[in-house]
């Protein structure tokens, strides 16, 4: 090999040496010695970033008993390393310290030799603070955090925190640990690998003055917290937009009623699916909210809910509560359609006469799939089909196929309709148009774009509340109904005998047609056994369906069953008539039942208690005629299916079946009653 060869060589080293360390950072590590007897010969560091020799890097005395060395050191370089008091091995720290070199020169803070410092201090035990907010899509239940340091060799899972709340996890220290300077990380782990925090080691000095320790709270690979920080109650919303079906980088949105309900800007985190809003409040308020993508895009869920007290952040959820799906978005057209016939308001109705054509009111479907919301008439106005009271909507969806969609039917009144109303009943109460669909309890009728291989899908004919026409106590027919309750179990809850109990109705429509008033009650007598009655009458028109929770009221305690949002909020009882006659009733003897589920009678019973009350009159117009031959072959050829419940109307040659037979027995009727046959 030549001379110039070698030249060469060197050069391309010595350009190497010079481009590593024109990026290099000075890192200055101390230590503290003011509890050790200095060796004559000095204090040493040794580490990996200089080969691990004990006697080449003295430490410098830089004021009292803290001495220093400083390195030039590339950033992200991982060591590990430790001090020596002397130039040999057997005179080293048993602590082993590591760096990752940071981006930036710095000087590290000062630990204690062998982390032995306050010899004379008391051990004290230590609870560490945690939030990982910062760290997108981390939850409790996907993640194991552990504490690794100085006090634990850096190693094992036994410092594991306990998640106790969304982003917020804790620990305290299984031993009290000396006075001394350690350092620790926080550590993600599971079976397949480790995620260290990748900022300096974290310092935690003990001085032996503390009774305990309680440290601050700490955001995980981060100096401080995702929200701004004022001089408020500040708070941190998140979401994910990964349930989000043909989501197309839309801009995101919180709109709650602590910003008008205006929707307010997101910003993207950077880490591809989760945005986040930064809100301060000036006092403690309890917020309700919902996310937006693009303008107008709501969720599909009820409001969500907080209660901001102190600076937090609110755990990251999954738009609409839907984790991501395995399966990539579908579209079908979805056929909804409800049965009117109780409700309507014109002549020949004989039901409640609530719901006008004629003043405009309309009739919609409000889902997750349309916002909850009519802002697009054309996924949410359906359309009464001619000669039926049958009213019906396709809708175009497009969402993960196995994603359960909520909606439920809505009546919209017109200011004509709102105006007669309460001209003869007073005032209406808020949100009366929406549906409590009976048989589920009150929760929203629900569907998935899997139930069916076809593009298009119809849903089953439903009634309007889950009133069939045949369920509605005629207009003038009193009746006397009675409840009664068994309170001997409600100690519990902290009644005595003596206080009042009372039955409350909660059915917004029986209320406001029967002049109730929207918080009806009726005191109830004592029955001197634990058992309390309470009687109430009604007079048709008027639902065959009863939704209604006890309460009590003591000297210094009042309590109401059930509550909230879920199924069986509230008690749900049917009437039923007798051979076509509707009775006095005596509903079953209640248990009282603090929380939900509150019992809820099965629908499909009491559907087949009221039998077939208005024979061959099946449309409800007063007449058999050639609209109920529409009718028929509608629901024969599948193209509007008719009620379960009322499909006994349509049998007219009782034997079981609907088809073609029964057209001919009908057509037969309809002539006979041209010639005077039938009235």
């Amino acid at each position: 090999m030549t001379a110039s060869t070698h030249l060469k060589q060197i050069t391309v080293i010595l350009m190497i040496v010079m481009w590593t360390f024109s990026f290099a950072v000075q890192v200055t590590f101390q230590v503290d010695m003011q509890y050790q007897d200095v060796s004559p010969n000095g204090v040493h560091i040794a580490g990996g970033f200089q080969y691990w020799n004990p006697t080449t890097h003295e430490c410098t005395l830089v004021s009292d008993a803290i001495y220093a060395a400083t390195f030039e050191m590339v950033p992200g370089d991982y060591y590990e390393y430790l001090y020596v008091n002397g130039d040999m091995w057997g005179l080293d720290e048993t602590v082993l310290r590591n760096i990752t070199v940071p981006d930036t020169d710095t000087i590290l803070y000062p630990v204690y030799y062998n982390n032995q410092g306050g010899i004379n201090g008391s051990p004290v035990t230590v609870t560490f603070h945690l939030n990982t907010s910062i760290m997108p899509g981390w939850t409790d239940s996907t993640k194991t955090i552990v504490i690794r340091g100085s006090f634990n060799s850096w190693g094992g899972n036994d410092w594991q925190m306990v998640n106790v709340g969304g982003d917020y996890w804790t620990f305290t220290s299984p031993i009290p640990l000396y006075p001394a300077n350690y350092e620790y990380k926080y550590i993600n782990t599971n079976l397949w690998n480790e995620y260290w925090e990748s900022i300096d080691n974290r310092v935690l000095e003990i001085t032996g003055d503390e009774e305990e320790l309680v440290r601050q709270m700490e955001y995980f690979n981060a100096d401080g917290p995702p929200y701004i920080e004022t001089d408020g109650l500040d708070a941190y919303f998140r979401v994910c937009t990964l349930g989000i079906a043909g989501y197309d980088d839309d801009n995101m949105y919180t709109v709650g009623s602590f910003e008008g309900w205006l929707g307010t800007l997101m910003t993207d985190e950077g880490a591809g699916d989760f945005w986040g809003l930064s809100y301060s409040f000036d006092v403690p308020t309890q917020v309700e909210y919902n996310f937006q993508h693009g303008i107008g895009g709501w969720e599909g869920i009820e409001n969500r809910t907080a209660d901001i007290t102190q600076d937090t952040t609110l755990a990251f959820v999954f738009w609409d509560n839907q984790p991501p799906s395995c399966c990539g978005p579908v579209e079908k057209t979805i056929i909804f359609q409800v049965d009117m016939a109780a409700w309507l308001d014109e002549d020949g109705a004989i039901g409640m006469s609530v719901f006008s054509i004629a003043r405009n009111d309309t009739l919609e479907v409000r889902g997750g799939f349309n916002g909850w919301s009519d802002n697009d008439p054309t996924t949410s106005v359906m359309v009464r089909q001619p000669g039926t009271n049958i009213f019906s909507l396709p809708v175009s969806i497009t969402n993960f196929p196995e994603l359960t969609m909520e909606y439920k039917y809505f009546i919209k009144h017109s200011a004509e309709s709102v105006s007669q109303l309460e001209s003869e009943y007073g005032p209406m109460y808020t949100n009366m148009g929406m549906e409590e669909p009976l048989q589920f309890g009150g929760l929203p009728r629900s569907f998935t774009l899997d139930d069916t291989e076809e593009d298009i899908y119809t849903l089953p004919l439903a009634s309007y509340y889950d009133l069939p026409q045949s369920g509605t106590i005629p207009a003038g027919h009193q009746i006397i109904t009675t409840y009664t309750i068994d309170m001997s179990d409600a100690g519990t809850s902290g009644f005595v005998p003596g206080d009042e109990v009372r039955l409350v109705l909660k059915d917004k429509w029986t209320n406001y047609l029967q002049g109730f008033g929207d918080l009806s009650s009726t005191v109830a007598s004592d029955n001197g056994d634990g058992t309390y009655t309470a009687i109430v009458t009604l007079t048709g028109p008027v639902p065959w369906h009863t939704i209604y929770v006890w309460e009590f009221e003591g000297a210094n305690l009042s309590v109401q069953e059930g509550g909230g949002s879920g199924y069986g909020k509230c008690r749900v009882r049917y009437m039923c008539p007798t051979s076509g006659i509707w009775n006095n009733w005596n509903f079953p003897v209640d248990i009282w039942t603090e929380e939900p589920p509150l019992l809820v009678e099965d629908y499909q019973n009491a559907l087949e208690c009221l039998g077939c009350l208005f024979d061959e009159n099946m449309t409800g117009d007063g007449s058999v005629n050639v609209v109920d031959i529409v009718v028929l072959v509608s629901h024969i050829l599948q193209i509007n299916l008719i009620n379960d419940q009322n499909l006994c109307l349509w049998d007219c040659m009782s034997d079981g079946n609907i088809d073609v037979n029964d057209i001919v027995c009908f057509i037969t009727i309809i002539l006979d009653s041209e010639v005077g046959g039938v009235d």
